[in-house]
């Protein structure tokens, strides 16, 4: 997308090193990038806790009715 030069050199310091020669458009790039990736990492975790919380749910939901046959 970005072109950096040809040479290594100057893209292994573009990348390590950013100065402030970084146009709005690059920011903005990165910027939404970061957000994308930061927001698939939150769903895939929630998306991890929230299943574990629904098997521990049926789980508790199988668990419950026997005690409460038992009262009646």
């Amino acid at each position: 997308m970005v072109d950096y030069g040809n040479s290594d050199a100057e893209v292994r310091y573009v990348v390590l090193m950013p100065n402030a020669s970084l146009t709005f458009q690059q920011a903005v790039m990165f910027f939404a990038g970061m957000s994308v990736v930061s927001l698939l990492v939150v769903l895939f975790y929630g998306f991890v806790v929230g299943f574990t919380f629904f098997r521990l749910g049926i789980i508790v939901v199988r668990l419950l009715p026997n005690t409460d046959d038992e009262k009646m």
